[in-house]
């Protein structure tokens, strides 16, 4: 391909049903999703920061095509061939799902109903100039809420235009200062897309968030490499006001709490009512 110029790039479509179907035909860009895996599913992604070129932005937008049943048609998109080269390699695909309209029964129940849906890929690989390695770099670490659970974010991003896979991390997190580990977690097999990040998730368990220094030390490997972080955090007071929301941790008991606080009150009254009687015989 000559730099700056555009290209053709065509898939087939095929309508194997008896009726008709309207597709809609998006090229998207590859990222990787929270569990490590390479994904195609998002149309309107944010462009990674260490990104040059992604697959979405050279290509031409997204289409809808109708099919009668049994209809086959070709759909052509259109390749922008950057001006100045790039290194590695750009990942992406045509993300192929149905547009249907939305039933009396959807509107009623709020769109709330689940629908079975097909979704289908085209993969498309661009490949640069040169050879590149992977690049892991950590950015934020963050305590928060992941599906009313209390976790540590770890910001993982791979800042070089390569995919791979195979990779392997551990995440320790200990008392700053200290060495035992309170809360861990190992995954291995996952992949990362060219130039993509990920939050990496490590469960709080179910004592929940508890205000504090913190550090994490994280282990990366892939293609060869070997990747150590450490990273100080902390847990503010205002961080564990989310313990209220989690579901699955120990709420506190202040049963004895109020009991003593009772036994308190009783005390003052009858001190107070014991102090008025004399007053009033005196």
């Amino acid at each position: 391909m000559e730099s700056g110029k555009t290209q053709e790039l065509q898939i087939q479509v095929e309508n194997l049903t008896d009726s008709g179907k309207t597709l809609k035909i998006s090229p998207n860009t590859a990222f990787t999703n929270a569990n490590g895996v390479i994904e195609y599913s998002k149309a309107n992604l944010k462009k990674d920061s260490s990104a040059k070129y992604t697959f979405s932005e050279l290509m031409s937008k997204a289409q809808q095509v109708k099919l009668a049943a049994h209809e086959t048609k070709t759909v052509t998109f259109k390749l922008k061939v950057p001006k100045n080269s790039f290194r590695g390699n750009i990942l992406g695909g045509f993300y192929v799902t149905p547009v249907e309209k939305e039933t009396a029964a959807d509107e009623q129940s709020g769109g709330m109903q689940i629908n079975n849906k097909f979704a289908m890929l085209v993969g498309a690989h661009l490949h640069g100039r040169g050879s590149v390695m992977p690049q892991l770099k950590l950015n934020k670490v963050k305590p928060t809420l992941n599906s009313r659970q209390p976790v540590i974010l770890a910001n993982v991003q791979n800042t070089e235009p390569i995919a791979f896979g195979n990779m392997t991390i551990d995440a320790q997190i200990t008392k700053k200062g200290s060495d035992k580990v309170l809360y861990e977690r190992k995954k291995d097999k996952m992949q990362m897309a060219p130039n993509s990040n990920f939050n990496y998730a490590i469960n709080v368990d179910n004592k929940g968030f508890q205000t504090g220094d913190y550090t994490l030390k994280m282990t990366a490997k892939a293609a060869g490499k070997t990747w150590n972080f450490t990273r100080n955090f902390k847990i503010t007071r205002e961080t564990t006001k989310l313990n209220a929301d989690a579901s699955g941790i120990e709420k506190p008991d202040y049963t004895w709490a109020y009991i003593a606080g009772g036994a308190a009150l009783l005390v003052v009254i009858a001190g107070l009512a014991f102090y008025l009687g004399k007053r009033k015989k005196n």
